[in-house]
């Protein structure tokens, strides 16, 4: 058995030196036992780069490739050297690179090629992008809504419910309504369905109630089934149109400048080398992005590209689609009818094109099309998309839709052209079907162009001229001039006419004008004058006062005169911590002398839960939350700075309105928390999911005196510990110190509840004692006589 042990040390041993002595081996193996270790001050291309420690022997400087790479040394083709279980780069082998050491300052100072340097990556996205706020357990709400109406001596009814649960990354939600007037009583189940997100793919399915896309060429369905697609908007602050990017190579440390249209929008420092500038944005149009790049020496060098941005295409790479299939409903809610499938898929092939595909089919009917979209600097965008459609036993017919799309500066050209053949139906219901009149005018082909112009200061100006011509009916033209300005920021008008021409036979003119304005907020009002097709012509007048989000009250009250009677109309509406109250009433009087009065009131409400955690409130809206404020009662708590209510007895408050997918800024007000509470933060941010509850817990705890008497047992005797220090020890806090009075008294502030280590050093020894701090309201927690051992450790 000795034997076989040996042979297996000797086999080991010489596979381990032909391992070392093998020529594909990059790495070397050594001890630092005759190397010197030096502290040197490492530049890259003059830019200052810290301290690190390098290794010297006869041959040369080695240092880490970790610390290389730190530091932005490229060490790609080296001989690497294992020393102390690290490898490391001899300093003047390194392909591209030039190393110089100051042996008077131990500066080794590194001059590299700025090409072979790692690009430095700035995302100049103005969106935030944000991530989902991840929800524990199970919550939900149930929305109510009743209200009574008389008008004219009848009287109606209706009521509205709508339960919400979420739990596990699902949502199941169903809506209902009942009506009832002239003892006619109707029940509608107007929703109902169940959702599942997945955020980090941004994939959606939903089983139950939904309405397919509807495009130009294609019809919208409202479908009882399943549907799966994309959902972009659970990557809050994800740009999904293409974006400028600009890359190029920084020969020293330089501040790079950017700007769009003469405006300057970021700066950023670069250190030598590659630089890629990724995710520019700004509003739609032809833009001139400029990068200025500027070295220690005031030496400028620019970049110029103009870039066409628009919303109207994916970002390379990124893919659109949704599969629905499913029941169509019917228009009064209360069935299903025949199978439906509608799809579509877009991809961004590049940032400048994008191709898409389309299709639906149901019994009787049958769609498809293919889309595109191009982005063509500088002249705009142009998209187009032609679909074939068959009805029944008919043969197909075609459509075809072509846009353009060009902003620059304060001025926007568009156009869109679209043709039908004669068998083309986009409408849901087709020709024929029983009980359903056909007398819709069929459109052959419609043209349309469209100027939009700033003028300046805050004038907008927009002309549009529309050309359409229908199977069944005469050629119409509209020709449309609109205008608008804002005034110093406390008031808009806008005034536009529309003209439309049916040939050979009569045109129509429409107009109108309107003017609003803040009176300081919150009140607000607002007056126009309207001309309709016929001639007639109506002038109003409404003055209001916000509904705020939180509790308090907002009102709206206005007058209108038409051709054929005067009218009077005022509406409240009261938002309580559980509940909203509105009234509205409305008067008219007749040119026949005839009066016409309606009165409506109503309540509404939620009852809500996040856990065990349940409040009565205002209607739930999106999403909500419970804020807690572990029982601080009377604190003032704000939505994005605008006041939501005060903290109750539990020290908690909900939050029936916040807005899902995007960001939310949940504070509370520090001058309403006492000052024996610690507040480790005053505001969290909250980005939640559609339908979710959320607890946002703020850790605030009492702060107190803590006073007492420190004793010790002496050979069997009780000895008071006098003019000692005190040292307060605990696991979540930094350590206190204090001196021991006479009789042995102490005292402590700014003590939160916990446990804690109190030790006083004695010529014995260490002296200490474990004590707990309750979490009480008062302002002195008194601890009486405390007794510490001289064995008692932290």
């Amino acid at each position: 058995m000795r034997v076989a042990i040996d042979r297996r040390i000797a086999a080991l041993l010489l596979a381990a030196a032909a391992f070392a002595a093998s020529p594909a081996r990059a790495a070397l193996v050594e001890t630092a036992a005759a190397l010197e270790r030096i502290p040197v001050h490492a530049t890259l291309n003059e830019a200052m780069k810290g301290e690190l420690f390098a290794w010297r022997d006869s041959d040369g400087i080695w240092i880490s490739a970790e610390d290389l790479a730190r530091i932005g040394v490229p060490t790609e083709g080296t001989e690497l050297r294992v020393i102390n279980g690290r490898p490391h780069a001899r300093v003047d082998r390194l392909e591209g690179v030039v190393a110089a050491l100051d042996e008077a300052t131990l500066t080794l100072a590194f001059t590299v090629e700025p090409a072979l340097m790692q690009a430095q990556l700035f995302d100049l996205s103005r969106a935030e992008k944000l991530e989902i706020t991840p929800s524990k357990g199970v919550s939900g709400y149930l929305n109510y809504d009743l209200s009574a109406e008389r008008a004219d001596g009848a009287s109606a009814y209706s009521g509205r419910l709508l339960a919400n649960l979420a739990a596990g990354g699902w949502l199941a939600r169903t809506e209902h309504q009942t009506t009832q007037a002239a003892g006619v009583t109707q029940n509608y189940r107007i929703q109902t369905f169940v959702q599942r997100d997945w955020a980090p793919e941004m994939l959606r399915f939903i089983a139950g109630d939904f309405d397919t896309r509807s495009g130009s060429l294609s019809r919208g369905y409202s479908l009882g089934g399943i549907s799966f697609g994309r959902a972009f908007d659970l990557h809050p602050g994800l740009v999904t149109s293409p974006t400028a990017r600009l890359t190029g190579i920084a020969s020293s440390a330089s501040t790079a400048e950017i700007f769009v249209d003469g405006v300057q929008i970021a700066t950023r420092q670069l250190q030598p080398g590659p630089y890629d500038f990724r995710n520019l944005q700004d509003f739609a149009g032809l833009r001139n992005v400029e990068v200025v790049i500027r070295d220690a020496t005031g030496v400028r060098e620019r970049l110029r590209i103009p870039f066409y941005f628009t919303e109207r295409l994916l970002s390379k790479g990124l893919t659109d689609f949704n599969v629905s299939y499913g029941a169509e409903r019917s228009a009064s809610l209360d069935s299903y009818g025949a199978g439906v499938f509608s799809g579509y898929v877009f991809h961004g092939f590049t940032d400048r094109i994008t191709l898409g595909v389309e299709a639906q089919r149901s019994p009787g009917y049958s769609f498809g099309a293919i889309a595109a979209g191009l982005r063509a600097d500088p002249i705009g965008v142009f998209s187009a998309q032609v679909g074939a459609q068959r009805l029944g036993d008919a043969d197909v017919a075609l459509a075809g839709q072509f846009a353009w799309n060009y902003t620059r500066g304060g001025t926007t050209l568009r156009a869109l052209a679209r043709g039908f053949e004669a068998g083309y139906n986009a409408r849901t219901v087709a020709p024929g079907t029983p009980g359903q009149l056909d007398v819709a005018p069929r459109l052959r082909r419609e043209a349309t162009v469209g100027w939009d112009q700033g003028l300046g200061w805050t004038l907008m100006l927009s002309l549009s001229a529309t050309d359409r011509r229908y199977f069944n009916a005469l050629p119409q033209r509209d020709y449309g001039v609109s205008l608008s300005s804002g005034f110093f920021g406390i008031g808009n008008l806008v005034a536009s006419v529309l003209r439309t021409c049916i040939t050979n036979t009569f045109c129509t003119t429409q107009a109108g004008a309107s003017f609003s304005m803040t009176l300081g907020e919150p009140y607000g009002a607002t007056a126009g004058w309207r001309r309709d097709a016929d001639g007639g012509q109506t002038s109003y007048v409404q003055a209001d006062r916000n509904v705020p989000l939180g509790e308090g009250y907002g009102w709206r009250a206005g007058a209108q005169q038409t051709p054929t009677s005067r009218e009077a109309q005022a509406d409240a509406t009261f938002r309580m911590r559980h509940g909203v109250i509105n009234a509205a009433a409305r008067g008219a009087r007749l040119d026949d002398g005839t009066r016409s009065e309606a009165y409506r009131a109503g309540v509404e409400g939620a009852f809500a839960c996040v856990g065990k955690s349940c409040h009565l409130t205002q209607p739930v809206t999106d999403s909500f939350a419970v804020v807690e404020l572990n029982g601080v009662e009377g604190v003032r708590v704000s939505r994005n700075n605008e006041l939501i209510g005060s903290t109750d007895s539990q020290g908690e408050v909900l939050i029936a309105n916040v807005p899902v997918l995007t960001r939310n800024d949940i504070a509370i007000a520090d001058e309403d928390i006492p000052i024996s509470i610690s507040v480790p933060a005053n505001r969290q941010v909250l980005v939640p999911a559609q339908g979710v509850g959320y607890r946002v817990r703020f850790d605030l705890h009492p702060i107190l005196s803590v006073v007492g008497r420190l004793v010790r047992d002496h050979n069997g005797v009780k000895v008071e510990v006098e003019n000692t220090e005190l040292i307060v020890r605990s696991e979540r806090a930094d350590s206190l110190r204090a001196r021991t009075g006479k009789g042995g008294w102490f005292q402590f502030d700014q003590v939160e509840p916990g446990r804690y280590h109190l030790t006083a050093d004695l010529e014995e020894g260490p002296c200490g004692v474990h004590v707990e701090v309750p979490a009480e309201r008062t302002a002195v927690f008194r601890m009486g006589e405390v007794k510490c051992e001289i064995a008692a450790q932290f």
